[in-house]
C-alpha cells in the first residue's frame, strides 16, 4: 500500500466522523485527541506498509546522492589545464574491483606519468603507441567516476586493442566499441542532464572513451557493483542479463568474453604488482608507525624502516652486526 492511500484511508475515517464533531460535546481539544487517535491507529495498523516505504525513500536518497557524485565525475571528465591537474591519481575510494590483486590505493604514491608509464610497459608492441595515447584518458574517467582503472582498461582493450578507428560487424565503433543507439542514447542523457557534449562519441576517441567509462557505471549501478554482471551486460546487452537473471539463469559462467576480459586484468596489472613490489611502503604505513613500541628510536641511516630500542640505538650498529627486524 503506498503512503497516499493510508493517507487517503485516515481521511476517509475522520470525514467519516465529522458529523459527530459538530455536536457540543466534541469542540476543542476533544476534536484533536479523536484525530491524532485515528492517525495513531492507522500508523499501527500499517505500520509494515510505512516501513516499505521508508526503505524505498532511504534507497530513493542512495540513489540521488551516488546520481550527484556521477555528475560531480563527469563535470570534471573534460581536459584541465596541466597547472591545475593533480599530480597523482587517487583510487582509493573507487566502488569496488573488478579482481582483488593489486593494492589501487598505492597509486597515489607516484606521479601520473608513472604511474601510465608503469602500465604501458604491459601492453605488446602492436598496441603501445594507441595506448600510449588512451592511458590517461581511462585513468582520469575512472578516477572521478570511481572506476577500478584496469577494469576500464581490460575492457577497452578485450573491446578493440586500443584502436580508436575498431569497428564491429554490428556497428559497434571506437576504442570502447559503443553502439550507435546504445551511445545516442547515453550522450543525449548526459548532454540533457550534465551538459556535457559527448555526441561525438563514433569518431572522437577520447569522448568514446569517457562515454564508455560512464556505461560501465550506470551498468555497475544497475548491477549493485557486481563487475561481473556489469561486464558480461556491456557484452551482450542490460536486457540479456536482466533476462537471464529473472529466470534464474547463469550468467557469467564458461563466458569468453569475461575470461578475456579477465585475461586481459591479469596482464595489464602485471607491471604494476612487480613495481610496487620493489618499492617500500610510505613510512606512515609500516608497522612501526602504525603500532610502535614503547620507548623506541628511529635511525635515519636505516631508512626510517627499523625499529630500534633504545639501549641498542647507543650502541655502534655497524660494529655490532645485529639483526634487527625490518617493518614493511
Amino acid at each position: 500500500m503506498k503512503i497516499n492511500q493510508v493517507l487517503d484511508h485516515s481521511m476517509t475515517q475522520i470525514k467519516s466522523v465529522a458529523n459527530y464533531l459538530r455536536a457540543p460535546k466534541y469542540t476543542g481539544w476533544s476534536s484533536a485527541f479523536l484525530i491524532i487517535g485515528l492517525l495513531v491507529t492507522n500508523i499501527f495498523v500499517y505500520k509494515d506498509d510505512i516501513y516499505e516505504i521508508s526503505n524505498d525513500l532511504e534507497k530513493s536518497i542512495n540513489f540521488l546522492q551516488e546520481d550527484i557524485e556521477i555528475q560531480r565525475g563527469l563535470l570534471e571528465l573534460s581536459p584541465l589545464p596541466s597547472a591545475t591537474r593533480l599530480s597523482r591519481y587517487r583510487f582509493d575510494t573507487i566502488a569496488g574491483k573488478f579482481a582483488n590483486v593489486v593494492d589501487l590505493k598505492r597509486a597515489s604514491e607516484i606521479s601520473k606519468s608513472e604511474l601510465e608509464e608503469v602500465i604501458l610497459s604491459t601492453v605488446p608492441k602492436n598496441m603501445k603507441e594507441n595506448a600510449k595515447v588512451f592511458i590517461p584518458v581511462a585513468l582520469e574517467s575512472a578516477e572521478k567516476l570511481r572506476l577500478d582503472p584496469f577494469w576500464v582498461l581490460a575492457i577497452m582493450w578485450t573491446e578493440s586493442h586500443f584502436n580508436p578507428k575498431a569497428k564491429s560487424w554490428v556497428g559497434a565503433r571506437g576504442p570502447m566499441q559503443i553502439m550507435p543507439k546504445t551511445g545516442a542514447y547515453l550522450s543525449r542523457f548526459v548532454l540533457r542532464k550534465y551538459n556535457i557534449d559527448l555526441t561525438s562519441f563514433k569518431n572522437d576517441p577520447f569522448a568514446n572513451i569517457r562515454l564508455g567509462s560512464f556505461y560501465l557505471k550506470v551498468l555497475l549501478r544497475v548491477h549493485k557493483y557486481d563487475h561481473k554482471y556489469a561486464t558480461v551486460a556491456y557484452n551482450m546487452g542490460q536486457g540479456w542479463v536482466k533476462k537471464r537473471l529473472k529466470n534464474n539463469r547463469p550468467v557469467g559462467v564458461r563466458n569468453r568474453y569475461l575470461n578475456k576480459v579477465r585475461r586481459s586484468y591479469r596482464y595489464l596489472t602485471r607491471g604494476y604488482k612487480k613495481y610496487f613490489s620493489t618499492l617500500p611502503y610510505p613510512y606512515e604505513y609500516t608497522l612501526a608507525a602504525k603500532s610502535p613500541i614503547t620507548e623506541t628510536a628511529y635511525e635515519k641511516k636505516l631508512f626510517n624502516f627499523l625499529e630500534v630500542p633504545k639501549r641498542l640505538a647507543k650502541n655502534k650498529i655497524e660494529n655490532k652486526k645485529l639483526k634487527l627486524p625490518v617493518f614493511l
